[in-house]
């Protein structure tokens, strides 16, 4: 869902502080569930209850959450179980080893609430007992008959919880209600005219954490092309609904009232750095652009189909003409080409389990007081078992991707099920579009380990500055440039590089 940039859109602002859930999918459910309009409180696994309020085991278990916010291949510290052994009075022990001044006590309560170790036990147990990764897409595939879309989300939900409010938000962007039954909203199967044709605009997806508006104003006055189309999200965690309105009013005042290629997403997600949110965030926004295809092609008759979706950050700039990059992918090999970043493997980002807490995601770490020293909460490599780890490397977020391969990540039972699977994984922006490329076999498409994009390695913070863009001037070939904080030099790249 969408507000458009028009003034009786301006009036509903106000909602805007929180995400707005639609009435498939919310978080009404405790301890980890995910309430369904269709079937009600989905729990997790020794859950019960109409709000999945109740845990039926008498499991002790004892968690730390130590923050990463560095991604370090080092294991952390060894944690101790919580002194009291008592289920209703345990805790989890909260060790930070990076910037402990800026946690917040009350971020405890994001990362772990009441039994949230419990229903994330519960579930890994559950996945790894009955060995569940990718096992929905395997059956799908094995029995596409008598698989349907109703069918593989009751499935999706029943295994990879536990679920929050971000989850929902994303499951809501991806399906509809048809007539009590889940369905896709890009069924892989449906037809749409833009199937095959030929694409002759670009699509953008900007993700904004703070509203800058005079960063936001240069970065669209300087991609914007009324045949294109772009998508903008702001970080749920803010809350200035001053800046939101003036962030409108702005969009109105560069494109004008009457266009239907630019939206800024209503529901909106909260992200941590490294996080699975960063993700969603941009999968949202992929849906969008698809939603505003189709809506300018029936209300306009317009064959503004586009062929590639660009991801950028405020902290991007491009350093070519728009032009130039329209010209450059759709070149008639260029049409299905993506262009992924791949650089090197990461370890320890797959085979740990890391929750969200606040702005910082650490690992979460479990002992089970059973009495048995082989319950577990789970294999914590059953998510790298299940990935083919020849068949991609970890790299960039940012990349070019077809329309043919961004449709296929919202449309296919495989991609959805990979991004579930990875919910508690490390960085996974930086591995899940390099995996779900792995994951699909499409001859037909062109795929490229770079993704033109500019970054001053040997900088501190990796900060662009005159200096680099005087050394741009002399020549290169990106499209974009990476971590340009500072205003002035956005102007100087104008200036000197988009002139």
């Amino acid at each position: 869902m969408i507000i458009n940039v028009s003034c009786s859109s301006l009036l509903s602002l106000s909602t805007l502080s929180s995400p707005q859930i639609s009435p498939l999918f919310s978080n009404k459910c405790v301890n980890g569930g995910i309430f369904s309009k269709i079937e009600g409180c989905i729990c997790p696994p020794n859950f019960i209850g109409p709000h999945c309020e109740k845990f039926t085991e008498d499991d002790h278990i004892y968690s730390e959450f130590v923050s990463l916010e560095n991604d370090s291949d080092s294991p952390p510290s060894q944690p101790q179980p919580a002194a009291d052994s008592s289920r209703q009075s345990s805790k989890v022990s909260i060790a930070y080893q990076y910037k402990e001044n800026d946690f917040k006590m009350t971020d405890i309560e994001k990362c772990a609430p009441e039994n949230y170790p419990q229903a994330l036990c519960s579930w890994s147990s559950y996945r790894s007992n009955n060995q569940l990764y990718m096992k929905i897409s395997e059956r799908s595939q094995q029995q596409q008959l008598n698989y349907s879309d109703d069918k593989i989300v009751s499935e999706l939900l029943k295994t990879y919880g536990p679920w929050d409010t971000n989850d929902a938000v994303l499951l809501n962007y991806l399906f509809k209600n048809n007539q009590g039954e889940y369905l896709l909203k890009y069924n892989h199967h449906s037809y749409h005219k833009f199937n095959e044709a030929i694409g002759n605009s670009l699509a953008f997806v900007i993700l904004v954490h703070d509203i800058d508006l005079i960063s936001i104003q240069l970065l669209l006055e300087n991609i914007y092309q009324p045949h294109n189309y772009y998508v903008i999200h702001v970080d749920g965690s803010y809350e200035n609904e001053e800046k939101l309105e003036d962030l409108f009013y702005l969009v109105e005042d560069i494109v004008g009232r009457d266009y239907m290629n630019i939206a800024i997403l209503k529901n909106r997600f909260k992200n941590g750095w490294g996080s699975i949110g960063l993700v969603y965030s941009e999968i949202a926004g992929i849906t969008k652009l698809f939603d505003m295809m189709l809506e300018k092609e029936s209300t306009t008759e317009s064959k503004s189909i586009f062929s590639h979706v660009i991801n950028l950050s405020l902290n991007d700039f491009p350093i070519r003409n728009i032009s130039k990059l329209e010209n450059f992918l759709h070149t008639k090999d260029n049409l299905i080409s993506n262009y992924i970043e791949n650089d090197f493997p990461r370890y320890n980002r797959l085979n740990r389990t890391f929750v969200q807490c606040g702005k910082s995601v650490g690992e979460i770490k479990f002992y089970v007081n059973k009495g048995d020293h082989n319950a577990t909460c789970g294999d914590a490599n059953d998510l790298m078992n299940s990935i083919n780890r020849k068949g991609y490397e970890e790299g960039s977020q940012w990349h070019f991707i077809t329309r043919q391969f961004a449709k296929y990540i919202i449309s296919n039972v495989k991609p959805l099920e990979r991004l579930f699977s990875m919910k508690f994984s490390f960085i996974p922006d930086e591995s899940y579009f390099q995996i779900a490329k792995s994951e699909w076999i499409d001859n037909n498409m062109l795929w490229f380990r770079y993704n033109y994009r500019f970054i001053p390695w040997n900088k501190q913070r990796l900060e662009v500055s005159s200096e680099e863009v005087d050394l741009l001037v002399k020549g290169h070939d990106k499209y974009f440039t990476r971590k340009v904080y500072s205003n002035d030099v956005k102007r100087e790249i104008v200036e000197k590089l988009l002139q």
